[in-house]
C-alpha cells in the first residue's frame, strides 16, 4: 500500500517526465529542465532531512527553492507544475522540516 511520501515522490517524478512532455510539445527545454530541478531538489531535500544533516535554514531555503520551481514550473507547463503541487501537497511536513529535537530541561 502506498503512503502519502510515496505518493508524493511519484508526483515528484511525474512533474519530471510531465515537464519532458511539455519541453517536447512546446519545443522548449525550459519545461523540462526545471522539472528535473524540481525532482533533483524535491529528492535532495528528503534525503537531507532524513540525515539530519541540514540546519533548519537550509532546509527552510531550500522548501524555498522547491516553491519557486513550482511557480516557474506553472507558468513554463501547467499540467507539470500541478504535479509539482500535488508532490508538495501530498508530503507529510515532518519529512521536509523535522521538529528540532527537545533536549531535557533541568
Amino acid at each position: 500500500m502506498l503512503t502519502l511520501s510515496d505518493v508524493s515522490v511519484l508526483c515528484a517524478f511525474a512533474a519530471a517526465a510531465v515537464g519532458c512532455f511539455g519541453a517536447y510539445s512546446k519545443s522548449s527545454a525550459w519545461p523540462a529542465v526545471v522539472g528535473v530541478a524540481f525532482t533533483a531538489v524535491f529528492w535532495q531535500t528528503l534525503r537531507l532531512c532524513e540525515l539530519r544533516q541540514t540546519s533548519l535554514l537550509t532546509q527552510g531555503l531550500l522548501v524555498l527553492v522547491l516553491v519557486m520551481l513550482s511557480f516557474a514550473l506553472h507558468l513554463l507547463f501547467l499540467p507539470a507544475g500541478i504535479c509539482c503541487f500535488f508532490a508538495m501537497i501530498c508530503v507529510k511536513n515532518e519529512l521536509l522540516l523535522p521538529t528540532p529535537r527537545r533536549t531535557k530541561q533541568a
